[in-house]
């Protein structure tokens, strides 16, 4: 197992932690090749081999290190010196104290460029990589055979965070998986992912945070096990049930999201009163609509499962090929009043007809019907058309410069 990530990374580490042993090696024979351990508790250890040195990279390794990863620094990386230390570390695991069978690549600044002309000189294929980048020059070179990670800061400066919003809105018009995080402590949450990917897949859910047990679901579902991704998931929002508006939008789940258990566990735990549709990193115009659904008497419908899913701000359901289904798609419950607020991008309209955007609404509770959100000022949107579908039960929205809005879908009688 093998896993690359680029990124950027913030130094938060708790003072009452005990400090990683570190320690020097320089390679037999290559002077050039100095390297400066952080070393997991116990070996032989899974390891990362992180392109750069300073803070950032000081930061990740003790974070790794105190899950059981060893980190392997390596300062003003070249392609030439990376791959050299890559292949030295596996040839002197034993002495070392490191497990060659699971080796993860990181990058902070000043060495993103080597790790990424590794990885493109080995070519490697498909989801056995994982990228964490937040520089838009990478932009370029990604691949849509890779998986996409962003993480940024939360209170990050707002030039780096528009980076990291184009970097994943590129990879997902290459057709990548993205998911995008914004964390208080950015080492943790990288070094929780990587973790979940290097470590084996532990029996029980033990003393372990919310977003370890999440990245252990995206581990899960990286592999194509949705049953593992499901039962990972349920430990985690038992310990925190909010996090399930997020789950629609989070696409490290991307490898199952097709697959029926999946889209049965989504309904299954659908936040109530709100839905998180697109990620931060969606590009488009951002959308807050309160959706409210009536009967046929004018009566809220209150507690009711409702499906959503769109395209995206091109109008594209999924860029990629081998996907069947929406990539922008998620459950919710309508509240107590028979609404829910719609978080999103707004939908392009289908490329090349003339169709009005939409998001699409499947509302349950007795017969499941299909209805649509609507927009006003759509040019492809008549009037005429609009007062046809609003009888049929459909919403439609004007939405102001913040891009919020409301609309009421007035369900008909049944026939």
């Amino acid at each position: 197992m093998r896993v690359l990530v680029l990124g950027l990374f913030v130094a938060s580490i708790a003072a009452q932690q005990p400090e990683p042993r570190v320690s020097t090696w320089t390679a037999p024979g290559k002077g050039e090749i100095k390297l400066r351990f952080t070393h997991a508790a116990s070996g032989p250890a899974p390891f990362v081999l992180i392109a750069g040195a300073g803070g950032e990279a000081d930061a990740l390794a003790k974070a790794l290190a105190r899950r059981g990863v060893t980190a392997a620094c390596l300062a003003d990386p070249t392609l030439h010196t990376l791959a050299a230390a890559d292949g030295l570390l596996r040839q002197c695991a034993a002495e070392l104290e490191l497990d060659a069978t699971r080796v993860g690549f990181a990058a902070v600044p000043g060495g993103a460029e080597a790790a990424m002309n590794l990885i493109y000189e080995e070519e490697p294929k498909g989801r056995g990589f994982v990228l964490l980048v937040t520089f838009a020059e990478v932009v370029e070179g990604l691949r849509a055979d890779l998986p996409l990670l962003v993480v940024g800061p939360r209170d990050g400066e707002a030039r780096t965070r528009r980076g990291q919003r184009e970097v994943a809105w590129q990879a997902s018009l290459a057709g990548a998986p993205v998911v995008f995080a914004e964390a208080v402590d950015p080492a943790a949450t990288a070094a929780a992912f990587l973790a979940a990917r290097l470590l084996p897949e532990p029996a029980a859910a033990g003393e372990r945070t919310v977003d370890e047990t999440w990245e252990l679901a995206r581990a899960a579902a990286d592999r194509g096990d949705a049953k593992a991704a499901i039962a990972w998931l349920d430990r985690a929002l038992a310990q925190q049930p909010q996090r399930g508006s997020d789950l629609a939008a989070d696409f490290g789940f991307a490898g199952i999201r097709s697959t029926p258990p999946f889209g049965e566990f989504l309904r299954a735990r659908a936040p109530t009163g709100e839905l998180r549709l697109a990620p931060a990193a969606e590009g488009g115009q951002r959308m807050t609509v309160r959706c409210k659904f009536t009967g046929a008497t004018g009566e809220p419908l209150a507690g009711v499962a409702v499906d959503a899913w769109q395209t995206d701000a091109l109008g594209i359901y999924d860029h990629r090929r081998d996907v069947e289904g929406p990539r922008l798609h998620g459950s919710v419950r309508t509240d107590g009043e028979g609404c829910f607020v719609l978080h999103s991008v707004r939908p392009g309209g289908y490329p090349a007809t003339m169709i009005p955007a939409h998001v699409h609404l499947r509302v349950h509770g007795g017969k499941a019907r299909e209805v649509e959100l609507l927009f006003a000022d759509d040019p492809r949107l008549t009037e005429a058309f609009a007062q046809r579908m609003v009888a049929r039960g459909f919403g439609v929205v004007a939405l102001d410069a913040a891009g919020q809005g409301s609309a009421t879908f007035a369900m008909p009688p049944a026939r």
